[in-house]
């Protein structure tokens, strides 16, 4: 695997300070240490909290995107496809087109991840079965819901497919999810959940955070996780769409989400906005990028033509555009954000909202700076004084948070 190894030389660290401890965070190797305030540190401690030297590794293939169909029997109102210009709309994939996508998956990435994604998936329900029973790799399928019978449930569960359900709350906060006709799709959706819940599917929830629900952000989570049964979803702000845009107030998501990390590692529940940045710090993983185009990922459009971003394929500046070039762009090679105290933890955002910008998204700034902010401060209060700290020796304290 190949690798970046940069010097940043002489680092200073990032002092939390709670409870009559101290923590030292070396902001890009991420070593950490928890003293009594007040203590001098040990030379040892000294020389890893200040080395500026990272190594980190450069993204390899390991996950295919597919959109499986740009059509859907949903209209929501903030939709990410019909919300934007994308090529494609209303078109579905077909079988001999499958084929060549899976068996490329199955030679370039086997034991990899493939995502199926739309629109909305179930609409094209054999290309889906295709992808399922010949895909070498974990299977992720994003969808509403709604087409969920007893027999998709059991087939989704026999194949151990992670299958991700698109919700944003309570029936008023839901609001915004619908049919064509206008009529709610909550609970359809439900009965759909349970479906996949009965037939011993694995569940996550996919819940867009914007203005209309983010105030009941702390309460969707506990119905989610205490009325749902389900321990593991996703809490994400709005992308930009060039039609109908949606917005989020970043200062009470940012403050509701800090929150949620309490109740996270109470419960043992699964919030992705928390866990990539607490298993960065926990692991000493150097988080080089967010958006997996950079070289992760292989999307396709439902034609079987491979694109960076359906998105960015919208705007002509970003023609010829390679992975390589948005790479560079991340904040390990952005003299702007050495200094930041996030900097091993952001992976610079996503592409599209950077874009839209002025080429920093500030709303995925300030959540990553308090994130972390509350990450150490709760390893501060709970990790062994008095020495550099291992990530094992604080690991098991996030077991759960961390489970996928």
């Amino acid at each position: 695997m190949d690798r970046l190894i940069r010097d940043f030389g002489i680092v200073k660290p990032l002092q939390i300070t709670s409870g009559g401890v101290s923590l030292l965070y070396n902001p890009l190797t991420q070593k950490k240490m928890v003293s009594p305030t007040g203590a001098p540190v040990v030379q040892e401690g000294l020389a890893e909290l200040t080395c500026g030297v990272v190594d980190i590794a450069l993204p390899q293939i390991r996950k295919y995107r597919v959109e499986t169909t740009f059509a859907c029997n949903s209209a929501c109102d903030y939709c990410l496809v019909y919300g934007n210009p994308l090529m494609q709309l209303g078109t579905a994939m077909k079988i001999e087109t499958a084929s060549g996508i899976v068996r490329r998956f199955n030679k370039e990435a086997p034991n990899g991840s493939l995502m199926l994604i739309g629109g909305e998936p179930l609409t094209n329900l054999p290309v889906v079965v295709h992808f399922i029973e010949n895909a070498n790799g974990t299977v992720s399928l994003f969808t509403n819901a709604t087409q969920v019978n007893r027999n998709v449930a059991k087939f989704l569960a026999r194949h151990n497919v992670v299958t991700y359900v698109s919700l944003d709350g309570g029936a008023e906060e839901n609001r915004h999810r619908h049919y064509l006709d206008g009529t709610p799709t909550f609970e359809d959706t439900l009965a759909g959940l349970k479906e996949l819940q009965d037939a011993g599917a694995k569940v996550s929830i996919t819940c867009l955070v914007t203005n209309s629900n983010v105030r009941q952000l702390e309460e969707i989570v506990a119905f989610f996780h205490k009325g749902l049964g389900v321990d593991s979803m996703g809490l994400s702000i709005p992308h930009h769409t060039i039609r109908n845009p949606f917005h989020v107030d970043i200062v009470a998501y940012t403050e509701a989400t800090v929150r949620l990390f309490d109740y996270a590692k109470e419960h043992g529940v699964y919030i992705d906005q928390i866990s990539r940045i607490l298993g960065s710090v926990v692991k000493e993983e150097f988080r080089l990028y967010a958006c997996k185009i950079v070289g992760e990922q292989r999307t396709f459009y439902p034609d079987g033509r491979e694109t960076l971003c359906t998105k960015l394929d919208t705007l002509l500046e970003y023609r010829g555009v390679t992975a390589s070039n948005i790479l560079e762009k991340m904040p390990v090679y952005n003299d702007s954000c050495h200094s930041c105290e996030a900097v091993a933890v952001c992976g610079g955002g996503c592409a599209w909202d950077n874009h839209f910008s002025h080429g920093r998204d500030e709303r995925y700034c300030h959540f990553t700076k308090a994130m972390l902010n509350k990450a150490l401060s709760d390893i501060a209060a709970t990790a062994p004084v008095g020495h550099l700290l291992e990530p094992r020796e604080i690991v098991a304290n996030y077991r759960e948070m961390l489970k996928k």
